[in-house]
């Protein structure tokens, strides 16, 4: 992340120097009312078209208004729109002009629940979090384990794994997680042989130099969106290689994506034909990201971030919460202080569109935005780690902020920064059909590592948790849980937060919120799990722990948890067993630097080699503890 910020202070500075952009036109417009509120000079000069063949935002009076007039909207005086506002779209004449979403809790409910079944959670942590998830994930089918119901959550790096594994179109062939090789047979050229044995080995790539360019490039000679530069380089690494569409939604089942399409007809066609799990028999997935507040306001006096499930199922927590929000430094009266209603859920598809008319008992009539929310869109926020920071610096531009830089090259570069950040309306439908506000969303890892909170929420009391860290769990000998309080140099910082012990030191993550468990389970799971590090066979324990309240995250106090955390360390049994050159390799450190613990923000970029040996090594930890993750991920 660190990387990614220096990058986009130079290229924003050098932005602030190009004087010939052309003025900012309405097909970079891909939010509906801000396309039909566009004014130069007072004049409304876009329209917006809701066909679902030309859903977009295009010049009054160009070719593009001969959108039939029942479809477009437009307040310009040359437009020949047969409406002026978005609520005209839901009186039905344009077919498919405004879409009917899923909105009342009712509707969820059966989709949404845990229902008894064991919950997994999978940490971030880049390309090293990719890594494991592939080897924990591997490890777990091969004995049978892997659950075929029940809830999956993956934040940042580990949905970049989850993601093309559950909607990949193309064959990846049998095996299509990698042969598994054992420790003792794991030489260098077994290693490399195995590397080579599935595509998901070569999918860590240069993903800054990717973001790199792509900012170069729009900041300074196109109009291309900036806040998806990351979005867009996260894709080419992680999805297009596995046959996903930058655009097409995702859904829990088929039965659920073929729902949809019956009440919206023609609208998942094309660059939006809907995903559906590979195998049918799968846990449904969550992506997690986080709520960074409102982009007008930030940024913020306190920060107050909340979880983001980005479901197959649905968006949002399934019960809204109100928040309070105030810009730092004050400033222009009630506009400076904002109480909103975050959260409810609705179908993923629809996020970022603008709620219209009632249209049943619990569907609303929406107006969609130029695209539907998408895998590739959802992978991007739960993985954009830079976000928070360059909000907090910059602001946040905002989907429909114009793209011209005024007040000198400062006021140019911090523009752009601004709006690299992802925003998007979020409607809650508690709040009605009120114009929902944008915000500025990011990286799951801003606020809660493990995506744990999303699996609370909807119920779950048993969990799995994978942590693929980069902190070393001191021994006991060094720290002793039961006497010393924790710190974010002897355990992960992510932990002892879950049991109202903030001990952060990330300037990104925002963990003073994270408080759900009660504070006595923390030292006997910090022992279990040195117990097990010890033991060298990996750090894996369990324990029961109790909820605490937690009304901003919508967690209830007295619920007993079943809490099982898989915690990355080198097992001294897995590293004996290997040949001596492969131990001499990760000794020398020059092919396997920092092994296992790949940095988060210098490692994006692994080898096919480097990404095996930790999969490997996360499919061992798996087998050696084979009869504690089968009595906790057995169905009920």
């Amino acid at each position: 992340m660190r990387g990614f910020v220096v990058v986009c202070l130079g290229l924003a500075a050098s932005r602030a120097g190009a004087s010939l952009l052309p003025s900012f036109p309405c097909s970079t417009i891909s939010d509906p009312e801000a396309c039909v509120e566009h004014a130069i000079s007072g004049f409304h000069v876009c329209a917006w078209c809701a066909a679902p063949e030309s859903r977009g935002c295009h010049p009054v009076g160009s070719a593009y208004d001969a959108c039939a007039s029942e479809c477009c909207v437009a307040r310009g005086t040359a437009s020949s729109c047969g409406q002026s506002s978005l609520d005209g779209l839901a009186r039905g004449r344009c077919a498919g002009g405004a879409a009917s979403v899923l909105s009342a809790a009712s509707a969820f409910s059966a989709r949404t629940s845990a229902g008894g079944r064991a919950g997994v959670a999978f940490s971030g942590g880049g390309a090293r979090a990719f890594s494991l998830a592939l080897g924990w994930t591997r490890g777990l089918t091969r004995l049978g384990l892997w659950p075929e119901r029940g809830l999956v959550s993956a934040v940042s790096g580990a949905g970049w794994f989850f993601a093309p594994w559950y909607y990949g179109t193309r064959d990846r062939g049998a095996d299509d997680l990698g042969a598994y090789v054992e420790p003792r047979s794991l030489t260098l050229e077994a290693l490399r042989s195995s590397a080579a044995s599935s595509a998901f080995y070569s999918a860590p790539g240069a993903i800054l130099k990717d973001c790199a360019r792509l900012l170069a490039e729009r900041a300074v000679y196109s109009h291309a969106p900036l806040d998806e530069i990351w979005r867009d380089a996260i894709y080419a690494s992680y999805l297009a290689p596995f046959g996903v569409g930058p655009h097409q939604p995702y859904f829990a089942s088929r039965g659920d994506a073929d729902e949809a399409a019956a009440r919206n007809p023609s609208l998942f066609d094309g660059e939006a034909a809907p995903l559906s799990p590979r195998d049918g028999a799968s846990p449904t997935l969550l992506l997690g990201g986080c709520v960074e507040g409102p982009a007008a306001l930030v940024p913020l006096a306190e920060k107050i971030y909340l979880p983001f499930a980005m479901g197959a199922d649905a968006t949002g927590a399934p019960k809204p919460v109100t928040v309070t929000y105030e810009k730092r430094g004050g400033g222009g009266g009630g506009a400076a202080r904002q109480t909103l209603a975050v959260g409810g859920p609705l179908e993923t598809w629809a996020v970022g569109a603008v709620p219209v008319a009632a249209k049943t008992a619990n569907a609303t009539a929406v107006v969609l935005p130029t695209h539907l929310f998408s895998l590739a869109d959802a992978v991007g926020v739960a993985s954009m780690a830079p976000g928070g920071v360059l909000a907090q610096l910059f602001g946040a531009g905002g989907a429909e902020a114009p793209r011209e830089g005024r007040g000198g090259a400062a006021a140019a570069a911090s523009s752009t920064l601004s709006q690299i950040v992802p925003t998007k309306r979020l409607w809650a439908p508690s709040a009605g059909l009120a114009l929902p506000p944008y915000f500025v969303l990011g990286d799951g890892g801003d606020v809660e590592n493990f995506g744990l909170v999303q699996l609370l929420q909807r119920g779950a009391t048993r969990v799995v948790v994978f942590d693929a860290t980069l902190s070393p769990l001191a021994p006991r000998d060094a720290w002793d849980p039961t006497t010393t309080k924790p710190t974010a140099s002897v355990i992960d910082e992510y932990i002892p937060a879950l049991f109202g012990m903030d001990v952060s030191r990330d300037i990104e993550a925002q963990l003073q919120n994270d408080t759900i468990f009660d504070t006595r389970g923390f030292a006997p799971l910090a022992c279990g799990l040195q117990d097990a590090a010890a033991r060298g066979t990996g750090a894996v324990a369990s324990v029961s722990v109790v909820t605490v309240a937690n009304d901003l995250y919508g967690i209830e106090a007295g619920r007993t948890v079943d809490l099982t955390v898989v915690y990355l360390d080198l097992p001294r049994a897995w590293l004996a067993a290997l040949p001596a050159e492969t131990r001499d390799a990760i000794s020398r450190g020059d092919a396997f630097p920092n092994f296992p613990r790949y940095d988060t923000f210098t490692q994006l970029d692994l080898t096919e080699e480097q990404v095996a040996l930790l999969a490997h090594l996360g499919s061992w930890v798996i087998e050696a503890n084979a009869d504690l993750l089968r009595a906790k991920l057995a169905d009920e």
